[in-house]
C-alpha cells in the first residue's frame, strides 16, 4: 500500500502544503516478507523498524493492524506500549478518506 499512500500524501500536500506527510514502509518480519496487508502488521515489527526515527507529531496507522475491538496488535503489544516505545502518539484510521483526512488534520468531519 505504500505507493498508493505516497500518491495520496503527495496529492494532499499539494492542496494543503502546511502539512508534512512521510510514508514509511514496514516489512512484515513476524509473518514473512511476502505478507503485505496492514491487518497482519505487528507492533513488534513497527517498533523495531521505527525506533529512533523522527516521526513528527503523530503516527497514523490502519485500524486493521489491531485485533477487533481491542487496542492490541497480533503480537500482543498494546497500542499504548508501541506509542511509548516510539515516543509518539498513535492515531488509527479506518479505510475511509474522511478518517484519513481527520487523522492528518485533526479536523473531525
Amino acid at each position: 500500500a505504500a505507493p498508493t499512500m505516497q500518491m495520496l500524501a503527495d496529492k494532499f500536500t499539494k492542496h494543503f502544503p502546511e502539512y508534512k506527510i512521510t510514508v514509511k514502509t514496514i516489512i512484515n518480519d513476524f509473518f514473512g516478507h511476502e505478507i503485505t496487508v496492514a491487518g497482519l502488521l505487528t507492533g513488534r515489527d513497527i517498533a523495531s523498524q521505527l525506533e529512533g526515527v523522527e516521526l513528527g507529531e503523530r503516527l497514523l496507522l490502519s485500524r486493521t493492524c489491531l485485533k477487533a475491538d481491542e487496542e492490541i496488535f497480533l503480537c500482543d503489544m498494546t497500542a499504548a506500549e508501541l506509542s511509548s516505545r516510539l515516543s509518539t502518539p498513535l492515531v488509527f484510521c479506518d479505510e475511509s478518506g474522511t478518517s484519513l483526512f481527520s487523522a492528518i488534520t485533526g479536523i473531525e468531519l
